[in-house]
């Protein structure tokens, strides 16, 4: 390929080089544009106001004709195309429809949209014709990488001719008469390069028809940076709403980082969260491919920026913190680790500030905006609010753990045994598809459901040996008693069925109510069966505990009877995947 040339260069003897460049394996002389070229230039120009069936869909527009354009018709050709991607549409269909739009307002045969990936790359986001997409070869990344670079770095359109003898077949760039690529411009953030071809024409590169080429470059750079927006805030807006079904403090924090991170281009993401001492710590680090960054040098964090943010609770932004004197300390300094762009925001609780997210970019300027740090504040807003939640949570399982082991603390024989129920439920609860509320809610049933045992009388509860008839009596009221105990919580309905359900048996046979079947309720159900099995499991002073598979046995003989069958199913599987034996 000839060197990159900036629009209006001239270039003498273009079309006998053109002209000359055979194909590929072609012998010398044969006209080029009878072979692969050639069948691409002619099905553009066949299917140009056609559908691949040759019906037309573009209301049997004319094509675009530059050779006789005035003032009226590049005014016309400008409202038409800004009308047709001023139309709210998904980031994915408007990608393409800017190509084929441009192509056409432009009378080009061929375009490809590269999108910066923000880190020194670029991908092919659309590659189509005026009609259809097709594939962007790797020799079509070899056409228009030097191109994607030039304009990267003048943010001016450039046009190249390209005279590829020796380029592979599959890349219609290197066949062409005239390569062109316009920078895609969110005011000064660079956004990505259009590509066109044309196989047939000389492109106008100044004067009036400059300035048209560049207003069609900045609508349709105005129609992806509105889309992706879009996109991008109702991605945002959708992981925040995922927060309120998550209640490990660290799954919030680090599915948080990884999406900011993905949606901002930053080159590494932090967060940094206040301890219970009050210093501020980092919890986690990931780079732009989601992965977790080591604890190591490569970690550019500014710790002035950190501190500031997390004290005053508001947000940092620069696209050339170089220029950021304030910030520049000898411990983490944006002069010292090269910095070019940061983005750091509060992440805020009720009354407090409980930490910051901290983005940066060592390669590029201008990457964070006003749009970024909207983005990136409404998922901190949320996420902190989820991370208060989660913490509350977590407070209140300890505090039923500790309910759960005033009773075991009564009954020596059962250490552990409301911790092993509890993670049985879960297991099980996981396997019959329950959401993450109702998870919480069955931890929180299965840590209470021997609650009213606390109202047994020892004789009764700690007894060695079999129970008479009037102490099995007394031990049958302890789902009533434990439902009583937590009457004054406000704790959900579920919650309190399996307290109060859990001695139900599927045929009628259990108490206190004698329910059978689909009326016990499920935590009853699935609490019957793990508890069963853990009694069963566990050793006794009178009795040895049966051993996993004779209790498995036991459970799958009683399934249909005494116990759901679809929960014995389920707690079957459970113990298989787990390797119990």
């Amino acid at each position: 390929m000839t060197p990159v040339v900036p629009w209006g260069t001239p270039t003498p003897g273009w079309a006998q080089d053109r002209v000359q460049c055979p194909l590929k394996n072609e012998p010398p002389g044969e006209n080029r544009s009878g072979k692969h070229r050639g069948n691409r230039t002619a099905r553009a120009n066949e299917t140009r106001d056609t559908g691949g069936d040759g019906v037309s869909n573009r209301s049997s527009r004319p094509s675009h004709d530059p050779s006789r354009e005035t003032p009226e018709r590049r005014l016309r050709a400008l409202l038409n195309l800004t009308r047709r991607l001023a139309e709210p549409r998904l980031l994915d269909e408007v990608m393409p429809l800017v190509v084929r739009e441009v192509v056409f307002v432009l009378d080009m045969d061929r375009g490809v949209l590269l999108l910066d990936e923000g880190a020194g790359g670029f991908e092919a986001a659309v590659t189509c014709d005026r009609v259809a997409s097709d594939d962007y070869t790797e020799t079509d990344h070899s056409a228009t990488r030097a191109l994607f670079e030039e304009v990267k770095s003048t943010r001016r359109p450039v046009v190249t001719f390209a005279m590829g003898a020796n380029a592979d077949d599959d890349s219609s760039f290197w066949r062409i008469g005239s390569l062109v690529g316009l920078p895609l411009l969110d005011q000064s953030r660079f956004l990505g390069v259009l590509c066109l071809e044309s196989a047939s024409k000389r492109v106008k590169l100044e004067g009036e028809h400059l300035a048209f080429i560049e207003t069609v470059a900045a609508i349709a750079a105005l129609a992806l940076t509105n889309a992706r927006a879009h996109a991008r805030m109702f991605e945002a807006e959708r992981l925040s709403e995922d927060f309120g079904n998550i209640l490990d403090i660290d799954l919030v924090l680090d599915r948080a980082l990884s999406r900011i991170v993905e949606l901002t281009r930053a080159e590494q993401g932090f967060l940094v969260v206040r301890s219970a001492d009050g210093t501020l710590e980092v919890r986690a680090g990931k780079d732009r491919k989601g992965r977790q960054l080591p604890e190591s040098g490569q970690r550019f964090l500014s710790q002035k920026i950190v501190q500031s943010v997390a004290e005053t609770g508001e947000a940092v932004l620069s696209d050339n913190v170089g220029e950021m004197s304030e910030f520049d300390d000898e411990e983490g300094s944006v002069v010292q680790f090269g910095l070019t762009s940061i983005l750091c925001v509060p992440i805020r609780a009720r009354t407090t500030t409980i930490g910051v997210v901290y983005l940066e970019n060592r390669l590029l300027q201008g990457v964070f905006g006003d749009e970024e740090k909207r983005l990136v504040q409404l998922v901190a807003d949320r996420a902190g609010m989820a991370f208060e939640t989660a913490k509350l949570y977590q407070q209140e399982r300890e505090i039923l753990r500790a309910l759960a082991n005033a009773v075991e603390a009564r009954d020596t024989g059962t250490s552990s045994h409301v911790q092993r129920v509890s993670h049985y439920a879960l297991a099980v609860g996981q396997c019959l598809g329950l959401t993450n509320e109702e998870l919480m809610q069955l931890e929180q049933s299965s840590l209470l459901h021997d609650i009213g045992k606390i109202g047994i009388p020892d004789r009764v509860l700690l007894k060695q040996g079999p129970l008479s008839d009037e102490e099995w009596e007394m031990m049958r009221e302890h789902p009533q008693l434990g439902l009583g105990i937590v009457g004054p919580v406000a704790l959900p309905q579920n919650v309190r069925d399996g307290i109060l359900y859990h001695q139900e048996g599927w045929d009628g046979s259990g108490y206190p109510f004698g329910l059978s079947g689909n009326a016990i309720p499920l935590f009853g159900r699935i609490i019957a069966v793990v508890d069963a099995f853990d009694a069963m499991t566990t050793n006794r002073p009178y009795r040895k505990g049966r051993t996993v598979k004779e209790a498995a046995a036991e459970l799958d003989r009683c399934a249909g009877g005494q116990f759901d069958p679809e929960i014995v199913l389920a707690f079957l599987t459970v113990l298989h995947g787990e390797g119990a034996d």
